[in-house]
């Protein structure tokens, strides 16, 4: 879901964003979970070292102010269209269609990104 995050946000998305928008699925910054551990350390640190996210300071910010972009490693093991399409199977209730960025992802797979 935080790479669909990402994606809808246009490729880079605020970290206060992620957070907000996890929060929705009650899913919070603080909580501990027996797979995972730290959930803020998993994003911030553990998926940034394996390369699934990239994690930057935003230019300028102030006060200091974070993004989370896509990681080379997430774009090697899957593409845009399969999260897109991931997002709008697990999406409850809720008709999520993003037919813009469909098109784009399916223009930028095709290119190989």
């Amino acid at each position: 879901m935080v790479l669909t995050m990402i994606l809808t946000e246009g490729h880079c998305a605020p970290e206060e964003t992620i957070w907000e928008v996890l929060s929705v699925m009650e899913v919070y910054h603080e909580m501990e979970h027996s797979f995972s551990g730290e959930l803020r350390k998993l994003l911030t640190q553990d998926w940034v070292q394996e390369n699934y996210l990239q994690y930057r300071q935003v230019p300028s910010s102030d006060p200091l102010c974070y993004q989370f972009l896509w990681g080379p490693r997430a774009l090697i093991e899957t593409s845009y269209v399969k999260v897109l399409e991931y997002a709008a199977r697990v999406s409850t209730g809720e008709s999520i269609s993003y037919p813009s960025l469909h098109e784009e992802a399916l223009g930028e797979d095709e290119e190989g990104v």
